[in-house]
């Protein structure tokens, strides 16, 4: 559990260290009573609105969690297109970021990551036996196999 915290609170150390030169005026923002705008997608389940546009999702949890014990709750949500994320985080439309972002060299290159929270990894689904003796992306491409991947999910 303790591990989960120290993690949780680099995804809120992610907002000022992304804003390393406005973390002044953001820490002044705050000081004043303005809000910690929290920028998310429509990704469940990590980081979506409810009916209401309140925001819901594990990461999103985790992060106003944080920011609570932080003492700071007054939250804005600020729902955007995931493709609007990181230009909105550079633009200062919200301070932090939630979601499941996977940390790519070209994103590094825009804005800092926090630690990550999850690990995602592949697997396979073969005939029982694996007759074809997959085991890798390598073996798929030189064994014929075709390899079928999800487009999206509800």
């Amino acid at each position: 559990m303790n591990s989960l915290k120290t993690t949780l609170a680099t995804v809120i150390a992610f907002g000022a260290s992304a804003f390393a030169v406005t973390a002044g005026p953001l820490m002044d923002r705050i000081a004043s009573g303005a809000p910690i705008r929290i920028g998310f997608a429509n990704e469940v389940p990590f980081a979506y609105p409810d009916a209401s546009g309140a925001p819901k999702g594990f990461v999103n949890a985790h992060a106003i969690g944080v920011l609570a014990k932080m003492g700071h709750t007054n939250i804005e949500p600020v729902q955007t297109e995931w493709g609007g994320l990181i230009p909105g985080l550079q633009a200062g439309r919200f301070d932090i970021i939630t979601g499941g972002m996977n940390i790519l060299a070209s994103r590094c290159n825009n804005i800092a990551f926090s630690e990550p929270m999850a690990r995602v990894g592949d697997a396979f689904l073969v005939q029982a036996g694996n007759p074809k003796g997959i085991g890798n992306y390598d073996d798929i491409r030189e064994s014929g196999a075709i390899m079928v991947t999800g487009a999206g999910y509800s």
